[in-house]
């Protein structure tokens, strides 16, 4: 159950407004929750000076909390931008997939219940035992869900009590997926007066993630109160763009990536892709990667000094790189060659926390010979890292060669399994 604060935070949102009344006459009509919302969403519409227009502002959408927890530039773009971008190829496979899923699971809730029915206000009040591609609407906010499940008891304005389902397109949840199911919890408190206590996810493999929806609570309340001072203002200000690690998948990459050139922003620097970091440069005056690459002073090794000069990433010559075009050797590198090297390299599936290749380049002086070791199923794992290890013990003073941190955690996590 939620706790005293957590209960709070969430029930101080939801009944605000839920429980007006009013008289009309000799009778008390008692004012739904969606009414007072309603009235309040007033404040959220632009009204022109002359009376004669009123500009509606988009909803917030699932799409565009997660979005906003991202970047705040894509949220933006999502609620006010004339166009919706490009979508990228691997989020339309996700997409694909989930299609997929929702499909499989309304037709297994059809099967194995008899008390399923497409979702409406009515039937939510009538207390349907299962409520079907849910579009829950309130107070400026939209969500969407696979199924509402009602579970027992009823909420505190005395209709029935349901929790969400979301169907995802991937096997395992992430961190997104999870805000959009918070999300929607949090709109459903507003339609039933009564916040669910937990919500559930269905994987590609079937699978049911239960997730409790008041842990999260605050985290949600601090991504909401931005976007909605956005819809209830005029003309708010675009934020400033930050290029980051979610980029390579936002549908306004280009756009955003064009801009950032033409302001030579900071963000192009991969070690520059927070706002926090590029405010710490900005209170110093440097606002762009030419301004930052006049920062550069090459560490000068004392004479007595034994220790050599330690290689570190510096921002500072990245961007001199880029101003000059001209690479800058500190040190020439000592490679120390062996009459057999071997050359690694590990594919895998992050979804689904499993390794299907090992790929390695076996190099005896002028010959080179390639091995590639596969995993078409999980079940396979455990045959593939025993080939691995066998060809290895083939050469058992031969350096083994790889780029980047994801080999070693890959044989760490293969050893351990």
């Amino acid at each position: 159950m939620y706790s005293a604060v957590d209960r709070g935070v969430w029930c101080s949102e939801v009944h605000r407004g839920c429980q007006a009344q009013f008289h009309s006459h000799d009778s008390v009509v008692g004012v739904s929750c969606l009414a007072a919302m309603a009235a309040s969403n007033v404040e959220g519409s632009q009204h022109n000076r002359a009376g004669k227009e009123i500009i509606m502002q988009p909803p917030i959408t699932s799409e565009v909390v997660v979005a906003y927890a991202q970047c705040p530039r894509k949220a933006y773009l999502l609620l006010f931008g004339p166009e919706q971008g490009i979508p990228h190829e691997y989020i339309r496979i996700l997409e694909r997939q989930r299609q997929e899923n929702h499909e499989r699971y309304v037709n297994l809730l059809q099967h194995n219940h008899a008390d399923v029915h497409p979702y409406t206000v009515e039937n939510l009040r009538n207390g349907r035992s299962v409520l079907l591609n849910a579009r829950l609407q309130a107070e400026g906010y939209e969500a969407t869900c696979s199924a509402l499940r009602r579970v027992e008891g009823t909420s505190s304005g005395g209709t029935p009590w349901y929790e969400p389902t979301i169907c995802v397109g991937t096997y395992s949840i992430n961190t997104d997926q999870k805000r959009e199911l918070v999300f929607t919890g949090y709109v459903l408190a507003h339609v039933q007066h009564t916040p669910p206590v937990a919500g559930s996810m269905i994987g590609v493999d079937g699978r049911t993630h239960t997730i409790k929806l008041d842990k999260s609570a605050t985290d949600l309340l601090s991504l909401l109160a931005p976007l909605r001072a956005w819809t209830t203002t005029a003309a708010p200000e675009p934020p400033p763009i930050i290029l980051n690690k979610h980029c390579p998948l936002c549908p306004f990459q280009r756009l955003c990536h064009a801009q950032a050139e033409q302001e030579d922003n900071l963000s192009l620097l991969d070690s520059l892709s927070t706002a926090k970091m590029v405010k710490k440069y900005a209170r110093k005056g440097i606002f762009t990667v030419n301004q930052l690459s006049y920062l550069y002073r090459p560490r000068k090794q004392r004479k007595r000094s034994r220790k050599s000069v330690v290689p570190r990433h510096d921002v500072a010559l990245q961007a001199l790189v880029i101003r000059t075009g001209k690479i800058f050797i500190l040190r020439r590198p000592e490679l120390s060659r062996q009459p057999v090297e071997i050359f690694l390299d590990i594919e895998g599936i992050p979804d689904q926390h499993r390794y299907y290749l090992m790929g390695l380049f076996i190099c005896e002086g002028e010959r080179g010979t390639y091995h590639a070791v596969w995993a078409d199923t999980g079940a396979e794992e455990e045959q593939m890292w025993h080939q691995f290890l066998t060809l290895l013990q083939e050469y058992p003073d031969a350096p083994l060669y790889h780029y980047g941190s994801y080999e070693p955690k890959a044989i760490a996590t293969l050893g351990h399994r």
